[in-house]
């Protein structure tokens, strides 16, 4: 098992019991073995992006650290998912019962196995740098070259992201 790694999470949640899917997420996360949720953001409701046509969604975003690698801290989101009732789809940006992105991971960059770090929209969504800007506003990300606050305040995501 590598050395403990930190990462930011993105929790997302629009259908059935929103709030408890993402703290039963938070709960998952925190009950194994190599995962310590070290901080959590409050829980944010925002406006569907991309796919409109859907109800609004409950964010978060929480800071981990971890054992894990990559690939199986992606593995352990998807079970986590799964557990929680998540069915895959093929449709992208629909609503879902809960939904677990990896933001980063200990500042290093990763493309490959379906899995881009650090994720490569974190800059246009604004339900995911609000919640973030809560708990770590300075950190940095060296792919914009700016931290997240910057980022927040550059974005031109416009859609309705309001603190719960």
């Amino acid at each position: 098992m590598n050395v403990n790694k930190d990462s930011y999470l993105s929790l997302g949640s629009n259908i059935i019991s929103r709030s408890e899917n993402l703290n039963t997420a938070i709960t998952l996360l925190a009950d194994h073995k190599f995962i310590n949720v070290i901080k959590k953001s409050s829980i944010y409701e925002s406006e569907p992006l991309y796919y409109e046509n859907q109800k609004k969604f409950l964010n978060m975003v929480v800071m981990i650290e971890t054992k894990l690698d990559q690939l199986d801290l992606l593995k352990t989101c998807n079970l986590i998912e799964r557990k929680i009732g998540r069915k895959i789809t093929n449709y992208k940006n629909r609503e879902r019962i809960i939904d677990i992105d990896i933001l980063t991971f200990s500042q290093c960059s990763y493309e490959r196995d379906n899995l881009i770090i650090p994720h490569p929209r974190i800059h246009e969504r604004k339900f995911v740098l609000m919640p973030w800007c809560e708990i770590d506003p300075e950190y940095f990300l060296f792919n914009y070259k700016k931290n997240i606050i910057s980022l927040l305040n550059c974005t031109k995501d416009k859609s309705k992201v309001i603190k719960l």
